[in-house]
């Protein structure tokens, strides 16, 4: 049988040859720039993003020093990807332009399109689609002369996928019969992927029996090859034509065809999803109630240990359908509060311990009292050798009962450590997205500060995007954080990397600008550290604005010190200061609101000082981190 990647990992796997193609081809001695390169290229396919960027922002001036303009491109490119991942679209644009000019200029058309594709997918993932079709139709007379590149078809899939999204029917089957034509005359092992997106173009346009006739095909196609998963995630898509027609037993028949493949593969997510739409048939519903648990039991040993919290939530969802069909109100609500409890991620470790205890406590005081009351009427009764035996009994009694306590105290234990390993999961996760989120808010506003040509609504958006910036690092070190410190922040290592990240921001240097810290170790409750963070962020967006404008010799300095639970926050420059009127508190503009009603909501005194320079003051009530 022949086996077939991941039809997921083709999309990027022109990207990944481009990566590696100049190590494989070059037979010169590597220059350090491209050695530079090529371990980045390690931590890229390992998916360690940073270590990745690190060394490509290395190898780039030493690539522009060496006059490698096409490794240059592919640096460039590689950026791109990452950004990519990290979710950091202003970058992601800016790498691929870089890299199609340098294309261009060398006259590289086919790694020119290649890149002309990738940023067509990242306009498109924008919702800019018109930027979006103008690239990959680039791509495509570009690479169409050749026809024998793999991203072709690829861009003949994502236009017809757009057009599907349009609405425009004769244009989306279009492009997907130029796919298929494609994959005919270069004998692509993609052909199964080509029958399947056409056929779901058409069950987006209502017509299920051509689409029927085209995911057979796929299907076909994909098993022959040895194709599994893929075949599975076909038979699914054919399920929901099946479903449609309301034809219920083929619908179970191609579910139960796509669950054997889904085993096959141990691919825990798809299966329980696969799970949960054969429990949801009618006739598994309406069976008898001892099939309709089986399926229940069946999607919870599909669910995956460490499951995200919508696939938990679609499997306490279908259950709970289940029971409401069956008329079963009670686990119908038990299931409802099940699913609230993980969303507002109210479990605790603690009390399911307590509840332990105290259950274990009680079924032990009941017992006990149990084995008091026969041991009176023993004593009262018996000779001295049946108070013997009686209390050899109760030994014997008392041996397995601890016996038995153990081991329910020990399953209840880990039960315990589970739940607390998925909630610190469900946090982290939480987190990780709010971090993604705010970055992609901050690139577009990124994007947008490019098309402005007014000076002053570019240094809005940009204050927007560094208070963004502000908060997204907080809960950037939330998600790296220890399990101990998930709901506290490191407050002296985030303000100290929010001078420096502010510093960038506004093109200066650490040797443009003398930094000076003092800092107490503090730890901060996540909303505190947001409020005080802002406030930084202002203060210091204020002083690289005004107070270091022409300055010959700028320097700041920032002070955390604890002082009989109370924190002192010192923010200097040595700028020009401000008038006595205009250091007054009571200002007018967004700064002073800002400045007024963050401190109230901190509960921290604000004060202004001017001295050499001006000083912003917060003085709050904290406890000092415990040394180590």
């Amino acid at each position: 049988m022949v086996t077939k990647m991941n039809p997921h990992i083709l999309w990027y796997l022109p990207l990944l040859l481009l990566t590696l193609s100049l190590s494989a081809c070059d037979t010169t001695p590597k220059t350090k720039a491209l050695t530079l390169k090529e371990k980045g290229v390690e931590f890229h396919l390992a998916r360690q993003w940073d270590s990745a960027e690190y060394y490509y922002l290395q190898a780039i001036p030493l690539a522009q020093e060496e006059k490698d303009l096409e490794l240059l491109a592919r640096l460039y490119n590689n950026m791109g990807l990452v950004a990519k991942a990290k979710n950091n679209y202003e970058a992601r644009i800016n790498y691929y332009e870089q890299s199609l000019t340098i294309y261009k200029e060398l006259g590289k058309e086919e790694l020119r399109a290649e890149t002309l594709y990738n940023l067509g997918l990242t306009y498109k993932e924008l919702q800019e689609i018109d930027k979006a079709i103008i690239l990959i139709n680039e791509c495509i007379e570009i690479l169409g002369k050749k026809d024998d590149s793999p991203t072709l078809g690829s861009a003949y899939t994502t236009l017809g996928n757009i057009y599907t999204q349009l609405g425009d029917r004769e244009k989306a089957i279009s492009s997907h019969e130029k796919a298929i034509n494609y994959g005919n005359k270069s004998g692509s092992d993609r052909m199964g992927d080509y029958y399947n997106n056409i056929g779901k173009a058409w069950m987006s346009f209502g017509n299920d029996s051509i689409a029927e006739q085209w995911i057979s095909k796929a299907i076909s196609f994909k098993y022959n090859v040895g194709d599994s998963l893929s075949t599975a995630t076909s038979f699914q898509n054919l399920s929901k034509i099946q479903l449609n027609k309301q034809d219920f037993n083929a619908a179970k028949e191609s579910l139960l065809k796509a669950r054997k493949l889904f085993i096959q593969k141990k691919d825990s997510i798809n299966l329980t999803y696969n799970a949960v739409r054969i429990l949801e048939l009618p006739d598994t519903i309406s069976g008898d109630h001892l099939n309709t648990t089986n399926w229940i039991d069946s999607v919870k040993s599909c669910l995956p240990y460490r499951a995200e919290y919508d696939l938990i939530a679609t499997v306490l969802d279908a259950q709970k359908k289940v029971f409401l069909k069956e008329g079963d109100l009670s686990k119908a609500v038990e299931l409802t509060d099940s699913a609230r409890r993980i969303e507002r991620n109210m479990l605790s470790t603690e009390r399911i311990e307590k509840i332990a205890q105290f259950q274990a406590m009680h079924e032990f005081n009941m017992l006990n009292a149990t084995i008091l009351k026969q041991e009176n009427a023993l004593l009262q009764e018996a000779s001295n050798r049946n108070i013997a035996i009686g209390i050899s009994i109760l030994i014997i009694v008392g041996m397995i009962f601890i016996w038995r306590e153990k081991k329910r105290s020990d399953q209840l234990r880990a039960e315990s450590d589970a739940a607390r390993i998925r909630i610190e999961t469900l946090l982290r996760e939480m987190h990780h997205r709010i971090k993604n989120n705010l970055s992609a808010f901050a690139g577009i506003m990124g994007l947008e500060m490019r098309r402005l040509h007014d000076k002053s609504s570019r240094d809005l958006l940009r204050d927007s995007q560094n208070r963004l910036k502000a908060i997204s690092k907080i809960h950037q070190k939330l998600y790296l954080s220890t399990e101990e410190a998930l709901a506290k922040v490191d407050l002296n290592a985030y303000l100290a990397e929010l001078c420096e990240e502010v510093m960038f921001n506004f093109n200066y240097s650490r040797e443009d600008v003398k930094l000076q810290f003092d800092l107490d170790p503090v730890d901060l409750d996540t909303d505190r550290a947001i409020l005080l963070g802002q406030l930084l962020n202002e203060a210091l967006t204020n002083a690289f604005k005004y107070a270091f404008k022409n300055h010959p010799d700028p320097e700041l300095s920032l002070s955390l010190k604890v002082i009989e639970s109370q924190l002192i926050v010192s923010l200097r420059d040595n700028g020009p200061g401000m008038s006595l009127d205009d250091a007054s508190p009571k200002g007018t503009g967004i700064g002073s609101t800002l400045f007024k009603e963050l401190s109230k909501q901190l509960k921290a005194e604000w004060e202004i000082h001017e001295a050499n320079g001006l000083e912003h003051r917060w003085i709050l009530s904290v406890e000092k981190k415990k040394a180590a």
